[in-house]
């Protein structure tokens, strides 16, 4: 019988007086049962918020189609009226009574002109004076443009180039990087001078063989000479041409 017993384990075995001086569920069976309580409560409320929006659209529909109805069984309805669709109070209008209408022969204010009148001749516009033939003649006449002698008329092109590329290296030495289109206006080009297409050609010929002289082809019409200082020759035109 002993040997029978030691085989169950004591927590196992529930005795009829275990639950002797419990009052009521326990503490943490409480808090399960309200927290359920408060879910629910919680959803229900939600539940009858919907409804009651939905309640309260629904009404609202329906009252504006009863107004629609009786404002279309009406004469006086107007598709193209504001008022047939909106009420005064709607559009913050007062109903208020319009302002009587004086007719104009009662009014003192007023004069009412029964017979026509006659307007006031226009004034005449003072005749323009015709010009006489020697101002014509003078508006007429162009400014003759003075043509400049050619200092490079009878130079050779090589020369010519030469002498443009001493140019170009003087003004470099003392007033830096020099624009192709400026050349005339700086005194690099002479005034008058003509710069054949072979000049033009010797002169790119020597810039490419010169060791620091440099030109740098900004577009297609316009670029600059630079003596090489190890820049990139945009950083070149950005720092000490376009700033300037």
């Amino acid at each position: 019988m002993t040997m029978l017993m030691s085989a169950f384990s004591m927590d196992e075995v529930e005795y009829p007086w275990g639950s002797l001086g419990k009052v009521g569920p326990s503490r943490e069976d409480i808090g399960v049962v309200t927290s359920t309580l408060v879910a629910k409560m919680d959803e229900m409320r939600s539940e009858f918020l919907s409804e009651i929006s939905a309640l309260r659209e629904e009404v609202k529909y329906l009252r504006d189609g009863i107004t629609q109805l009786g404002r279309v069984e009406t004469t006086g309805f107007d598709d193209r009226s504001v008022t047939s669709f909106l009420s005064l109070d709607d559009l913050n209008i007062s109903n208020e009574p319009r302002p009587e209408i004086t007719p104009l022969s009662e009014n003192p204010d007023v004069t009412v002109v029964s017979d026509g009148f006659t307007a006031p001749p226009p004034k005449p516009k003072p005749a323009v004076k015709e010009k006489s033939k020697s101002q014509k003649k003078r508006k007429k006449k162009k400014v003759e443009k003075v043509v400049l002698p050619n200092p490079y008329e009878n130079l050779p092109d090589d020369s010519i180039a030469f002498e443009l590329y001493t140019n170009i290296l003087h003004h470099l030495d003392e007033k830096g990087p020099l624009m192709n289109n400026n050349m005339k206006r700086l005194g690099v080009i002479p005034k008058g001078a003509v710069v054949t297409k072979k000049a033009k050609a010797s002169l790119k010929k020597m810039v490419a063989d010169d060791e620091k002289l440099r030109f740098h082809q900004v577009d297609a019409l316009r670029g600059f000479y630079y003596i090489e200082d190890g820049r990139e020759p945009q950083d070149i035109y950005l720092q000490d041409i376009a700033k300037s």
